[in-house]
């Protein structure tokens, strides 16, 4: 069984490289599932790139498509009567976003904030796999768990911890046991995912290296201390 379901960076580091492919591979380690269990249904899905700022759907359209971010954010936001736009929601790496089980009018407009990748389903045929495919419908179940795990971390983390604080503490939830982030995280993502600026995250990153807590390179960070890092969530 593939480790999906215990990091972001696990999600991340195993799809990054095989998103563009829509490999049996890229669907067997979002569902969790051997790929034997899913060649047959790989073909259902498909990889998507997405420019900063371009539409999926409309306030109030009928959606019929599902999406699974495997890097980047997707942006939920809702006008009000008095045409202001709110975000409502932000999904990242290996969160699920869309229409499901069946098609239904969306509350607000999802959008590319950062340029990212996802692979896309009809929300038919996701309906149709997940009663009859186990797999998949196990996968699913995996997915939204740790997604709703994720929303309600954020959503506590946001009243108890500072700004910088929130952005430790997702740059945590992201590193493998070793403290390795890879691909490097997107700072206006973060930013997002964790309700803040995109320079109060930016500060929050440099102080933190400054004090020598994170490494930064290309291809990926490193967190030397876990639990030096730990300790500035606060």
């Amino acid at each position: 069984m593939a480790a999906l379901g215990e990091t972001a960076r696990g999600f991340r580091h195993e799809l990054g490289a095989q998103v563009q492919a829509g490999t049996v591979t890229t669907i067997a380690a979002i569902f969790d599932s051997d790929e034997d269990d899913l060649a047959a249904v790989a073909g259902c899905f498909r990889a998507r790139s997405f420019a900063r700022g371009e539409v999926l759907f409309d306030q109030g359209e009928s959606c019929e498509r599902c999406w699974i971010v495997v890097d980047g954010a997707l942006s939920l936001a809702s006008y009000g009567r008095e045409g202001q736009l709110a975000q409502v929601a932000v999904y990242g790496p290996g969160e699920f976003v869309g229409a499901f089980p069946q098609a239904v009018e969306q509350p607000g407009e999802l959008s590319a904030q950062v340029p990212t990748d996802a692979i896309e389903i009809a929300t038919g045929q996701l309906a149709e796999l997940a009663r009859r495919e186990n797999a998949i419908a196990h996968g699913l179940a995996v997915l939204l768990a740790r997604q709703h795990r994720n929303l309600i971390d954020r959503l506590a983390n946001r009243m108890i911890l500072s700004a910088a604080g929130r952005v430790y503490a997702e740059l945590l939830r992201m590193a493998d046991g070793e403290g390795r982030i890879a691909p490097p995280p997107v700072v206006t993502a973060l930013s997002l995912r964790v309700h803040t600026a995109r320079e109060t995250a930016s500060r929050a990153i440099a102080t933190a290296e400054r004090r020598g807590l994170i490494a930064r390179a290309d291809q990926e960070w490193t967190i030397p201390s876990l639990a030096r890092l730990k300790g500035l969530v606060v």
